[in-house]
């Protein structure tokens, strides 16, 4: 069966467990509750992602007297689909189909180059601190609820 109605389905699979509980044998599997509108949602969280990798590349370059210069690469890593507050994470992705409300977090790594601000440093500082930041990667991540 499949239903747009999420709260119908949620009580009536708790009228079959009602009827077991009445000695009436009823065979049901546990419902699975889906998010639908998952194309667009992928989309909204990977643009709020990319819009938080920038503003922490931001904080940190402001931070290290440098700025952030151009993207150099950039990668969609998997998104975790899961119950509130569960802390259930896999390689390969989370779908929780159990809950309604769900927790997704989407995680986007990219790679940048660093400039060094202003001449107050010589050359030979500012070639140091590149060095150690020119590949930095971050991966920021953006999380949001939804209901499924």
């Amino acid at each position: 069966m499949t239903s747009g109605n999420v709260a119908l389905v949620a009580a009536l699979s708790q009228r079959a467990t009602d009827l077991t509980n009445d000695g009436i044998m009823v065979s049901s599997d546990p419902p699975k509750f889906f998010y639908t509108a998952w194309k667009k949602l992928k989309l909204d969280l990977l643009a709020e992602a990319t819009r938080n990798a920038y503003a922490r590349a931001r904080t940190l370059a402001d931070n290290s007297g440098a700025h952030v210069g151009v993207l150099t690469s950039a990668e969609q890593g998997v998104f975790q689909v899961t119950a509130p507050y569960s802390n259930e994470i896999s390689e390969d992705g989370e779908y929780d189909t159990t809950s309604i409300p769900k927790d997704v977090t989407a995680v986007v790594t990219w790679s940048t180059r660093w400039k060094s601000k202003g001449p107050e440093r010589t050359r030979a500082e500012t070639r140091r601190r590149r060095d150690r930041i020119r590949n930095a990667k971050l991966q920021p991540f953006y999380h949001r609820r939804i209901i499924a």
